[in-house]
């Protein structure tokens, strides 16, 4: 499928579904108290954070709670309207996530931990590819990956489209990021598929 199609469709998706959600997505919070546990587990606190597929922020503001500077890119313009609403300090941005190195307020900043919590797995190998190699360079030495994609492997057969075998993370991200760590678990609202959270962390 033509990528610049499926971008445009997914950004209407979006938009309506946000409308439709009227200031606060039914999954919103649901992940922060395993992020939390992770950050205090991997001593990741404080810089800077890059939340990626952030919608109305609630990522993004508990990431600012535990004191980190966020910055925050969505593809629909209508959560990012009403994320800016909320007072904070975090710097939302309507970007396309193919496009991160042309997004002006990422210009030269290397963050020390970016959450992608069900926001690349529609990208096909080819994007996949060049989507890491920009998180690679967004990220500091050292810096942290956490990212949630749908489960694929004999065990647990997943019916989404595009899902991620252990195999396929590893051969993904392997030049760029260390695989540390991979959670299953049954996400309520993944459709009733298994889903792994994988923390990876930069190569030096």
């Amino acid at each position: 499928m033509d990528l610049d199609k499926l971008f445009g469709r997914y950004r209407f998706v979006w938009n309506r579904q946000y409308r439709r959600f009227k200031g606060e997505a039914p999954w919103s919070g649901a992940r922060q108290n395993i992020l939390k546990s992770l950050f205090f587990k991997y001593n990741i606190k404080d810089g800077l954070a890059l939340d990626l597929g952030c919608g109305y922020g609630d990522k993004s503001f508990f990431l600012e709670k535990l004191g980190f500077k966020v910055f925050a890119v969505d593809i629909s313009s209508v959560a990012i309207r009403e994320a800016v609403k909320k007072t904070s300090k975090v710097s939302f941005i309507c970007a396309d996530i193919r496009d991160l190195n042309k997004v002006y307020l990422l210009r030269n900043k290397r963050f020390d931990v970016t959450l992608d919590l069900f926001t690349s797995h529609f990208l096909n190998s080819t994007q996949m590819r060049s989507y890491i190699k920009e998180i690679y360079k967004l990220s500091k030495p050292g810096g942290y990956l956490i990212m949630n994609v749908y489960a694929k492997d004999s065990e647990t057969p997943s019916n989404i489209a595009r899902s991620l075998s252990p195999n396929e993370v590893g051969e993904l991200y392997s030049e760029y990021f260390k695989v540390l760590e991979r959670l299953r678990n049954k996400f309520k609202y993944a459709k009733g598929n298994y889903t792994d959270l994988y923390v990876l962390r930069r190569n030096q």
